[in-house]
């Protein structure tokens, strides 16, 4: 764990004067998993995270992919005489 804290010391930077800064996270005597968990994800991480909090982007790439799967399939289906 305190490697992992080791490591995240350059990446976390407050971004106001309100949020914490490393040096209270380190200091605190229990670290939020999630807070630990937002400030280490990568930027795809980031985004598959919000993607999947959004139903209808969800419903909509689930039937995009079934069209072009179906496309695929067609074609590799269909003979011409």
């Amino acid at each position: 764990m305190t490697d992992l804290l080791n490591r995240i010391k350059t990446r976390v930077k407050p971004l106001n004067a309100s949020e914490q800064t490393y040096s209270e996270l380190k200091d605190s005597s229990v670290i939020d998993e999630e807070k630990l968990k937002y400030y280490t994800a990568t930027q795809w991480q980031l985004i598959w995270w919000r993607f999947k909090r959004h139903k209808l982007a969800l419903i909509g790439s689930a039937i995009l992919t079934i069209f072009l799967l179906w496309q695929s399939l067609l074609k590799l289906l269909h003979h011409i005489p």
